[in-house]
Order: C-alpha cells, then sequence, then structure tokens
C-alpha cells in the first residue's frame, strides 16, 4: 500500500487526477481518430507510429487502473479511484476492476508465494515453470471467457464497422 505520506504529497501537488484525464482522454481521442481514419490511405510510417502511440496510451488506461487501486489517481476520494480504475481496466481489456483490485492487492500481500496470484511457482522437481505455463496461469487468474468474449465482440464490431 501507499503510505499516507505519498498520498498526502500527491494530493498537494493535485493527485493524479490530471495525469489520468490526458491518459484517457489522449487514449479516447485517439482511438475514436483512428476508427473514423480511411487506414490504407495512411503512409506506412504514419500507420506504425499510429500503432505505436495507441499501444502507449493503452499501456497507460492499466498503469491508470493500478495506480486507481493503490488510490493515487484522486487521493482524497475513493469513489473517484473506482470510477476510473473501472473505466480503465475495461477499456484496457475488458478486465472486471474488483477482481483485478482484490488479485493485485494480494499480490503485494503474498509476493513471491503459492498465495501470489502472479506468481507461478516451480513444479514438484523445482524446475521454474516455462514462460507459457506461467503467462496461461497469470492470464487465467484475471481473465474468464466472459472477458475473452467481451473482447472478441469489440474486436469484431470493429472489423464489422471497417466493412
Amino acid at each position: 500500500m501507499v503510505s499516507i505520506e505519498a498520498k498526502t504529497a500527491l494530493s498537494t501537488k493535485g493527485g493524479g487526477l490530471p495525469i489520468a484525464l490526458a491518459i484517457v482522454g489522449g487514449w479516447a481521442t485517439h482511438l475514436s481518430l483512428l476508427l473514423s481514419a480511411d487506414i490504407a490511405s495512411l503512409s506506412p510510417v504514419l500507420l506504425i507510429g499510429c500503432i505505436l502511440l495507441q499501444t502507449f496510451l493503452n499501456t497507460g488506461l492499466f498503469i491508470t487502473a493500478h495506480d486507481a487501486i493503490h488510490g493515487l489517481v484522486f487521493p482524497e476520494c475513493p469513489s473517484v479511484n473506482g470510477r476510473f480504475g473501472h473505466f480503465c481496466a475495461m477499456a484496457y481489456a475488458a478486465l472486471p476492476y474488483q477482481t483485478l483490485a482484490v488479485k493485485h492487492l494480494d499480490h503485494h500481500r503474498y509476493s513471491m508465494s503459492a498465495a501470489d496470484p502472479d506468481f507461478y511457482a516451480p513444479d514438484a522437481t523445482g524446475e521454474s515453470a516455462n514462460f507459457w505455463a506461467w503467462y496461461l496461469h497469470f492470464i487465467s487468474q484475471y481473465w474468464t471467457i466472459k472477458q475473452l468474449f467481451q473482447l472478441a465482440i469489440a474486436v469484431g464490431m470493429g472489423v464489422v464497422r471497417r466493412c
């Protein structure tokens, strides 16, 4: 958890709300421009730049959700943190904010133990799990079939819209 001193220092400077608003606003604006653009007419360099910028902004959504979990978006008002966290987690990857928050705080509470939802323990022989085994375990902690279905629908809607 973040110390009272850190939260106080952030709140005296306006907290993370201006940054969160800039990230969400930039993400939404850039995404709407991309969805309305004629992608085929963009130069490859510009298209790659757009993809990199949207990836950067999408990462910002996850970081904002993370900061909301720690109460840093708007330290004076937990409900604002919850609203920002919920929006950012859903927009990022259809992640349920409450599940993400509980599991993330468990990650801090039980770091590098069997109770840590982000940790994949070595097998019975003591061998470390390979990356793909860890990744599958990690993703299964946060995504359900429902979330994957929601993502597929969102992507499908974007594809159908382009046709």
